[in-house]
């Protein structure tokens, strides 16, 4: 069953996260409040009629009570949804009463204050607002077209003088309560209002979130949380250029584990899922801080190293192969030793060599290492290209 707190974390779970019952509790635990505001705020102001001469006090009673009603129904929704969680976490009978719900019980306030009245429309909006955020889309969808529905049968109901307006307001001087009046309206205005702005930024606070996690997991290799290749290729593409405008050197190293298929043939594939796992931890401990490291395919890495020449580029291909050559790799009670064979080229006037010529020049330097015995640093250095590339 889904939580609504994260004991590890001791954090509230994004509403989003939740389950349907959890949005339903979530809804009738803001919109109570709202009721019985306007309901404490109208019983405080009948029981001073000196300041509400305007008010007409019969209607603005039976209102009163109404509202309370409307409170405890919310509250009851609250009860029931938090008794049928126990048992389920998924409703859609109970989702479709949540977002059906708020439309009916406003309409008596709609009756006496007028649709227009600021605290109706802050009320159905926020509502709305809220539940496009905590329902499904085709729930509020059916929320909305019933609230327009009704609306404008009440008012063609009302234009007809089927539904009389009963006004709340008598055609009297205010007086000195009009301040009272005013200022609870503005209370029970924004309260609802506030709720949708907290809202809206939790929920918006995370989707960022889940924005930018579904974004570093479609750049980052599943399996060995490094970035993958075609993430890897945007950001050489990327250094590639700044290179090219701050005229320094660029150097791109192409590393393959040795002999992995006969790993795999001997050792099975999840010990060599968990020689990869390791290789990826000890080449990105191995590599410089600002250095990129990629998993380009298969058993094969690739790193590049931003204003870096050929001699620290060695170097650091160098510590590469050492650290490999050195780690040990256990998977159930067994030992395995890795080596990897290392292509390295360096461009230091890249203004007409394309990412793909570069890769390509390591790539040749790799396999000169595989075809030299393996475990092995190799340098591009063929004489045609030595305006372009260091050796």
């Amino acid at each position: 069953m889904s939580s609504i707190y994260n004991k590890k974390n001791k954090t509230i779970v994004n509403p989003i996260d939740w389950c349907g019952v959890d949005r339903c509790m979530l809804g009738a635990f803001f919109i109570a409040p709202w009721y019985f505001m306007q309901a404490g705020f109208g019983f405080f102001l009948t029981s001073r009629p000196d300041l509400i001469p305007f008010l007409n006090s019969e209607v603005h009673t039976k209102l009163n009570y109404y509202l309370l009603a409307c409170g405890l129904i919310w509250i009851g929704m609250f009860l029931i949804s938090y008794h049928i969680r126990k048992t389920q976490t998924e409703n859609k009978k109970l989702e479709l009463v949540t977002v059906i719900l708020p439309v009916p019980l406003v309409f008596a306030i709609v009756i006496t204050h007028g649709i227009l009245m600021s605290s109706v429309l802050a009320g159905l909006v926020a509502v709305s607002m809220l539940g496009f955020f905590l329902f499904e889309t085709r729930l509020m969808v059916i929320s909305v077209l019933f609230n327009a529905a009704l609306v404008v049968i009440v008012s063609l109901l009302s234009f007809m003088e089927v539904i009389p307006f009963t006004s709340l307001y008598k055609e009297v001087y205010m007086g000195t309560g009009a301040r009272w009046w005013m200022g609870g309206q503005i209370a029970i205005t924004m309260y609802p209002l506030l709720c949708g702005i907290i809202m809206t930024k939790f929920f918006l606070k995370g989707l960022r979130e889940r924005e930018d996690k579904i974004r570093e997991l479609s750049r980052k290799d599943g399996l060995t949380d490094i970035w993958n290749r075609r993430y890897l290729m945007e950001i050489f593409e990327r250094e590639l250029l700044l290179s090219k405008r701050a005229d320094t050197p660029i150097s791109f190293i192409m590393i393959d584990l040795d002999h992995f298929k006969k790993l795999n043939d001997e050792h099975g594939h999840k010990m060599g899922d968990k020689a990869l796992e390791v290789a990826a931890q000890v080449l990105q401990s191995a590599l410089r801080n600002t250095d990129y490291l990629g998993r380009y395919g298969g058993e094969e890495f690739a790193a590049i190293l931003p204003n870096c020449n050929v001699g620290a580029a060695r170097e650091v291909a160098e510590r590469c192969r050492q650290a490999i050559e050195s780690t040990i790799v256990t998977y159930n009670g067994v030992e395995i030793n890795l080596t990897t064979s290392v292509g390295v080229t360096t461009v230091i006037k890249s203004a007409n060599v394309s990412a793909d010529t570069i890769i390509e020049r390591a790539d040749k330097a790799l396999y000169r290492s595989k075809g030299e015995g393996r475990n092995k640093v190799s340098i591009h250095n063929e004489p045609v290209i030595m305006n372009l590339v260091g050796s």
